[in-house]
């Protein structure tokens, strides 16, 4: 038996060569793989020539423009095996994987198996070295594998055709909303798809997965879920300069999202189980994604055409799910019948309140970031305060001791200076407050200095005001790679990269010591 493993190409080369070199090491199995994509780059071509052999490679010429769903389509008309197997060609899946899915499906005669996935910033060779426990220390399972888990042990015994049942708990009941809806590592007998002519919408960039998973249920017959399989979801560390599909910021991706979950429900009848849990996962998006938008947002679409739109979805949602709902989300879906924004707004603004002071309650730094986002920023800003912390407060050093000392001796009286300093029993050389970093005074001089002295990134939860000045001295020489110059980050949050990039838009000036800092300060903070 064959499997065509379908591989629609987005065009990081840096990704494709741990896609290919994970299938290359699948063993017991017979495989061709369908690398869908564009041939005009160099190194890409140079890949296929390393790989064409060792996995049955077949490229099949594709504008790295067309979209996911018409690539995964071509790949579906020049298959050739008895199962079709989709990867991302940023992903890859640990050896064995295809192997024990075929295993599966042959010896129960299974039309879908569905392996676990974990979603992973690191390459693969980082990934591998770190293992299991690492893995999970970073809390980066995919935690539809734990559902999946819970539907195995699942009675179905006492369920009218439980095998759609099963189906419908698998592949969408266990994911986590409706975007989380996937065709990833599922083994897929091929006849399913050619004999109910299954295809991926192309008139879908982001969402196409949830359609062809709901043909998946609708026309399948047995299912099983293996645990010894592992597919390694990866998100881009990179997000700014090389975002995966989910990543990408685009205002045309709610109104895809809202389209697709139209599609999905016209396919079905509304007293479908199917429609029973889109309709269940729509009411959760609205309830917990959409109504923080339209508190938070500072773009009015949310609060009227967008509020407009999941309105009439409301109507239409199924009213026998509104009883398993919590008493939050039924009074959300009573408002959006009756298009009462008012009322809505001051329902979300109640429910985040507490969900705020459950946090307080846990964590006593929540209360300062409260004030600092609710009180402090709007106090006027003092014209001569200045704020100086070196180290995340842990010394007096660095250049804004230096720039501190030179204030406070040539312009005496004009500034008045505070320094982040966690010792109480710090001493300066001038006048001067001292405050520990992320206490509730540390919030309100943040808040409301009109200058800032740093040698390290100011908090994730610092806005910087108009009227603010920030200057960045940075600490030491760069000899080690930084920020946008890492290819893989593994000392730090994988989601530094997109952090540092926000955080370095609100750096006014930035120092440099030297010609060879200047320079790489440009590259790896992308700071002009």
């Amino acid at each position: 038996m064959k499997i065509s493993v379908i591989v629609p190409y987005e065009g990081y080369y840096q990704y494709l060569k741990d896609c290919l070199e994970s299938l290359s090491e699948q063993e017991n199995v017979e495989i061709e793989t369908l690398l869908v994509g564009s041939q005009d780059d160099q190194k890409f071509q140079q890949l296929v020539d390393t790989y064409k052999d060792k996995i049955s490679l077949n490229v099949i010429p594709c504008s790295i423009e067309e979209g996911v769903a018409k690539k995964r389509n071509l790949g579906l008309e020049n298959a050739t095996g008895d199962y079709i197997y989709f990867i991302d060609s940023d992903d890859y899946i640990m050896p064995q994987t295809l192997s024990c899915l075929l295993q599966d499906a042959m010896q129960k005669d299974l039309d879908l198996v569905v392996g676990r996935r974990w979603i992973t910033w690191f390459k693969k060779q980082v990934f591998e070295t770190m293992g299991d426990e690492k893995n999970e220390e970073l809390n980066l399972k995919d935690k539809d594998d734990d559902r999946n888990h819970k539907f195995l042990e699942k009675d179905y015994s006492d369920i009218d055709d439980s095998d759609e049942q099963r189906r419908i708990d698998l592949l969408i009941r266990a994911k986590k909303g409706i975007r989380n809806i996937s065709v990833l590592n599922i083994l897929i007998k091929r006849t399913l798809i050619e004999e109910n002519h299954l295809r991926f919408n192309e008139d879908f960039i982001y969402y196409s997965d949830l359609p062809f998973v709901e043909g998946l249920v609708m026309y399948g017959h047995k299912i099983d879920f293996n645990d010894k399989t592992l597919y390694a979801k990866r998100k881009h560390n990179d997000p700014i300069n090389t975002p995966a599909l989910s990543q990408i910021k685009d205002e045309t991706k709610f109104d895809e999202f809202i389209n697709v979950y139209k599609y999905a429900i016209s396919l079905v009848d509304k007293e479908s189980r199917i429609r029973y849990y889109l309709d269940s996962k729509m009411i959760k998006y609205y309830s917990n994604f959409f109504a923080k938008k339209i508190r938070r947002s500072k773009d009015d679409f949310w609060r009227d055409e967008r509020f407009d739109q999941m309105s009439i979805l409301m109507q239409d949602v199924r009213d026998d799910l509104l009883k398993n709902m919590s008493r939050y989300q039924r009074k959300m879906v009573k408002l959006a019948r009756n298009h009462d924004l008012h009322q809505t707004q001051k329902v979300i603004a109640k429910h985040l309140a507490k969900n705020k002071m459950k946090k307080i309650l846990k964590n006593k730094n929540e209360i300062n970031k409260y004030l600092y986002r609710h009180k402090y920023i709007n106090e006027p800003i003092e014209e001569n305060w200045v704020m100086f912390e070196t180290f995340m407060g842990k010394s007096y050093a660095d250049s804004p001791k230096y720039i501190y000392e030179y204030l406070a001796k040539n312009y005496p009286g004009k500034y008045k200076f505070i320094w982040v300093l966690n010792d109480p029993k710090e001493k300066l050389p001038y006048e001067g407050i001292i405050v520990k970093r992320f206490t509730k005074k540390y919030a309100y001089y943040l808040a409301k200095s009109k200058y800032f002295v740093f040698n390290i990134r100011q908090p994730l939860w610092f806005r910087k005001r108009e009227g603010q000045v920030f200057l960045e001295t940075w600490h030491g020489t760069p000899l080690k790679r930084l920020a946008f110059d890492q290819e893989e980050v593994t000392a730090a949050s994988p989601t530094y990269k997109s952090q540092f990039y926000r955080q370095k838009q609100e750096w006014d000036y930035l120092i440099a010591a030297n010609k060879f800092s200047s320079d790489i300060f440009k590259s790896c903070f992308m700071y002009t």
